[in-house]
C-alpha cells in the first residue's frame, strides 16, 4: 500500500521552519538544525498521544564519535526541555 498523502503533520514543519528562520544558520547546518527540531516536534506530539517516553535517533555518522554523540544527545535533550508541548506533557 502506498504511503497516505496527508497534510496532517504539515503544520509541524511550518512551525519549525518559522521558528528556525531566526537561527542564523545556513546550508548544511541549517538543514540539520531544522531536522533536529522537527524530530523534537514529532516527539512532543507523540507524547500528547502516548504518555511516557519517546526516543529519537541520532545521526549514524556519529556512531564512532563519542563526543559528537554526547553533544548531539545533550542538544536534543535541551530542545525537548525547551519545547512547550514537551513541558505540557509532564515529562
Amino acid at each position: 500500500m502506498p504511503p497516505r498523502k496527508s497534510q496532517q503533520y504539515a503544520h509541524l514543519l511550518d512551525e519549525v521552519l518559522a521558528d528556525r528562520k531566526k537561527s542564523g544558520l545556513s546550508g548544511h547546518e541549517q538543514i540539520e538544525d531544522i531536522c533536529d527540531h522537527l524530530l523534537v516536534q514529532f516527539g512532543s506530539d507523540i507524547l500528547e498521544i502516548v504518555p511516557g517516553r519517546v526516543s529519537t535517533e541520532t545521526d549514524a555518522r556519529l556512531s564512532y564519535d563519542v563526543e559528537g554523540s554526547i553533544n548531539k544527545a545533550q542538544a536534543t535533550d535541551q530542545s525537548f526541555t525547551r519545547s512547550e508541548k514537551f513541558r505540557a506533557s509532564g515529562c
